[in-house]
């Protein structure tokens, strides 16, 4: 993607390549590699957005293992989040994977929610604000979640969410 530093498969001429990589024996394969790493953290991009495979995203959260392993995060635009209750099915969903690890997993889990103005323009900030005021509820106070923003070209999406969810912003130093 233009706005960010990660790679992602262009979005024509690439589906057999996208659909590949998608497939339950691929996926299997995956998990394998990251669990024989024996990393201390995780981070599934999916060189755009993971979460158009939820499946897959749960899937990875519940089975990847490594006694080393401390935080699992999964990064995405929140364009789930259209409807507050869009917002809590998702976040549920990711939850339930993480809560299903074995209970001798220590690994924290972590949403980095991709806020910029790339993703302003596309689908506003409106999923983000739905996602975000779950984290004022108990029931997702295992989960954590911060922002993640390109702030190029004096970008204001960051105190635009700000000011939507009632917030103040310091200054940055």
């Amino acid at each position: 993607c233009d706005h960010c530093n990660f790679a992602s498969l262009p979005a024509s001429g690439a589906q057999n390549e996208r659909d590949a990589f998608h497939t339950m024996d691929t996926q299997t394969r995956l998990l394998t590699f990251v669990n024989q790493l024996h990393a201390w953290k995780v981070v599934l991009s999916g060189g755009g957005e993971p979460l158009i495979e939820p499946v897959m995203v749960e899937r990875f959260i519940e089975q990847v293992r490594s006694e080393r392993l401390e935080e699992i995060e999964v990064i995405t635009s929140g364009f789930w989040g259209k409807t507050p209750g869009a917002a809590r099915k998702m976040l549920t969903h990711l939850a339930h994977a993480y809560r299903r690890r074995p209970s001798t997993s220590h690994a924290k889990f972590s949403l980095r929610l991709s806020v910029d103005w790339f993703h302003q323009r596309a689908m506003g900030l409106l999923p983000i604000e739905h996602i975000l005021r779950l984290f004022d509820t108990p029931e997702f106070a295992d989960v954590h979640c911060y922002i993640r923003s390109v702030l190029l070209l004096e970008d204001s999406t960051i105190q635009g969410l700000a000011t939507a969810l009632g917030a103040h912003l310091s200054s940055l130093a």
